[in-house]
């Protein structure tokens, strides 16, 4: 898997998903109330299905994939990045 560090400055989108088998209620409501840290940018567009969360923008905005591994302890190999 790729993990982007920092932002590219010609991009302007950014998606990826998080497979839920590998996530906790706490680290769902974590993804969900992420934007109470953005401010450094704006919040990301969250997405529920059966069995992912996407988690997508077309801003630069909080590093959302950072923190769901680093703070919330989501594994990595749970997260496919689609950009």
């Amino acid at each position: 898997m790729k993990i982007r560090n920092g932002f590219v400055s010609n991009s302007s989108s950014s998606s990826f998903i998080i497979n839920k088998d590998y996530l906790s209620p706490i680290m769902i409501q974590g993804i969900y109330d992420h934007y109470k840290l953005a401010s450094q940018g704006d919040a990301w567009i969250i997405e529920e299905e059966e069995n992912k969360i996407i988690c997508s923008t077309s801003m630069d905005n909080f590093d959302l994939m950072d923190y769901v591994i680093k703070v919330l302890g989501v594994p990595e190999k749970a997260i496919e990045d689609t950009w």
